[in-house]
């Protein structure tokens, strides 16, 4: 669905523009950041630190890619056996510095599998390329602030290796086949084109100035809202019958509010 008004959208730490092209394909004024230059060469993409282009204007909301290198699992592995620990600490300061930037706007945080979700916050949901029409699988965490969870578009099946799917990216033993070179951390990084479409597909609404239907059904046992985190009671997120409110439907049955006066 594409946004009826268009709201500033900054990518941080994407170079490939993946993501970017695909909002603005959705009616949303997208651009994209990294200290690398855009891989497309695109005007609509702001070659710095991520941090200053997120406070040069009043953006409407925020991606952000964070670099894994220092935060993985696989990562925190080597840590252990003799790097130390001072370039994770500074990846999770990092990490902390985007969102406190980002505040309450709509953002999205994704990562793979790694010690923010211990460090931090837990994800809002775990995604993977293979539900979004990808011949592929790689294990995804997204944090999500006033944004849907994404839903799965079209799953692509896997190969079966004994009893065990496995997908195009994989050997049959379960490894990434990228060969080891300068650039496989680069290629590994890139956001799947099935996900980014899923991405602004879904939450263009919500970039247009709508926000995502808060339902009781859905809180957490503490009655803590799925969206927004805070007491269902009292959070500040519409509700799904409410006369002051206009509503909107997105393509993936994901219900959006916003006042009507």
């Amino acid at each position: 669905m594409k946004a009826k008004t268009l709201s500033s959208f900054l990518v941080s730490c994407e170079h490939s523009g993946t993501v970017r092209e695909a909002l603005r394909a959705n009616g949303i004024d997208a651009w994209s950041c990294d200290l690398l230059p855009a891989d497309d060469a695109s005007p609509y993409h702001i070659h710095g630190d991520c941090r200053d282009a997120m406070r040069s204007r009043d953006w409407g909301g925020y991606g952000m890619h964070p670099d894994c290198t220092f935060l993985t699992v696989a990562g925190i592995h080597w840590n252990n056996r003799g790097r130390g620990w001072e370039k994770t600490n500074e990846a999770l300061a990092f990490v902390r510095e985007l969102i406190d930037i980002a505040g309450d706007k709509p953002w999205y945080l994704e990562n793979p599998v790694s010690i923010i979700s211990t460090q931090i916050r837990k994800p809002t949901q775990t995604i993977q390329p293979y539900n979004f029409g990808e011949d592929a699988s790689k294990r995804t965490c997204l944090w999500l602030n006033r944004l849907p969870k994404l839903t799965p578009t079209k799953r692509v099946p896997g190969r079966m290796v004994g009893n065990v799917e496995r997908w195009a990216n994989q050997t049959d033993s379960g490894q990434n086949k990228l060969a080891p070179s300068a650039d496989r951390w680069k290629l590994r990084s890139k956001t799947y084109l099935g996900i980014a479409a899923a991405m602004a597909d879904q939450w263009a609404p919500a970039l247009a100035g709508w926000k995502p239907v808060a339902f009781s059904g859905d809180c957490n046992k503490d009655g803590e809202c799925s969206i927004c985190g805070e007491d269902y009671s009292e959070c500040a997120c519409p509700g799904p019958t409410m006369d002051e409110y206009e509503y909107l439907e997105n393509g993936q049955g994901t219900l959006f509010a916003r006042p009507s006066f």
